[in-house]
């Protein structure tokens, strides 16, 4: 025996269609859906018929409807009859839509959203830690992380503890600057006394990672002005080994086998200088660059300034000349 009412078929049609979302058919998710509501909309609850049209929402952007999906999630978010949680994992992706082609409309959506008590709290204030360290007009977000606090003090910890691993997340990609950004507003906020200190130790790890992170965009920075002052003569006899970071990355792992390459040399440079890259990788690229000049017995000049970014990555104080000698 099979329960035939329309909420039980609608919600076991609905586990059908995230399993085909899951599996990349979203295509297929879209017309299941839009099938069991042709069928079933009037018999169903508002509540039912929300998640219904936010999966919905979901098949469209996963077929790159962008635009009906936002119009689906702005309309959820703003529905009375709907669950706080419903419409708080709406406002979240209609502002997440949002973030880069119109983040001050991202902004304030999230800002409607932070009125509701809602377990999507956490994605939002991640989507406003963004909009801040893209340094969107009026992203302020110690002033909303305060209005949190007074509005929903017991989310605090999840809500800090969400924008740190924002901040892994920025350093894992190798955007050491907008992971120091973010991390500056944490500090300041894991004090004694604070709500939130038991963060303190795990935001002062992360400062130790951010600080390595800044260090490499740094020495990024030199390579790139003394490249464009003094390549060495052998820079623009080839082109790097590949145009695309990841089969840069593929083919440096090949030239890395032999040693004394000027061609990986070039690449690990080009590689540093234009793509971000975690700092472990960094260090790992910039010390394996010099010992293939080392094992070459030339261009002494380059391999200085190498050993001289090598010891800065180990050493915050260590000085260098910016300019070519």
């Amino acid at each position: 025996w099979f329960a035939d009412d329309p909420a039980t078929v609608v919600e076991a049609g609905l586990e059908l269609a995230i399993l085909d979302q899951d599996e990349g058919r979203a295509a297929d998710s879209v017309g299941a859906i839009r099938d069991l509501l042709g069928r079933h909309r009037s018999a169903i609850g508002p509540e039912l018929l929300g998640w219904a049209e936010y999966l919905l929402a979901g098949g469209l952007r996963g077929c790159g409807r962008t635009d009906e999906a936002r119009q689906i999630y702005d309309r959820l978010a703003r529905q009375h009859d709907l669950s706080a949680a419903r419409r708080g994992w709406a406002y979240a992706r209609s502002a997440h839509l949002r973030l880069e082609a119109s983040p001050l409309e991202a902004l304030a959506i999230l800002d409607e959203a932070l009125g509701l008590e809602s377990p999507a709290l956490e994605q939002q204030v991640a989507l406003l830690g963004r909009l801040y360290m893209a340094e969107v007009a009026g992203a302020d977000l110690e002033t909303r992380l305060n209005l949190i606090g007074e509005r929903h003090p017991e989310r605090s910890l999840d809500v800090h503890g969400r924008l740190l691993r924002e901040v892994r997340a920025q350093l894992d990609e190798g955007r050491f600057v907008m992971a120091d950004r973010l991390l500056g507003v944490l500090e300041k906020r894991v004090g004694p006394g604070s709500a939130v200190r038991l963060l303190e130790p795990e935001v002062r790890r992360t400062r130790e990672l951010v600080s390595q992170g800044m260090r490499c965009h740094q020495v990024a920075q030199a390579m790139s002005r003394y490249l464009a002052v003094a390549p060495p003569p052998w820079w623009d006899r080839g082109a790097p080994p590949a145009d695309d970071r990841n089969r840069l990355v593929l083919a440096l792992q090949r030239l890395d086998r032999d040693q004394g390459s000027l061609e990986f040399v070039r690449g690990s440079l080009e590689l540093l200088t234009r793509w971000s890259v975690t700092p472990d990788f960094f260090a790992f690229l910039l010390r394996r660059s010099a010992d293939h000049l080392r094992s070459r017995g030339s261009d002494k000049k380059l391999l200085s300034r190498l050993e001289q970014w090598c010891a800065r990555l180990d050493n915050p104080d260590s000085v260098e000349k910016e300019v070519a000698r």
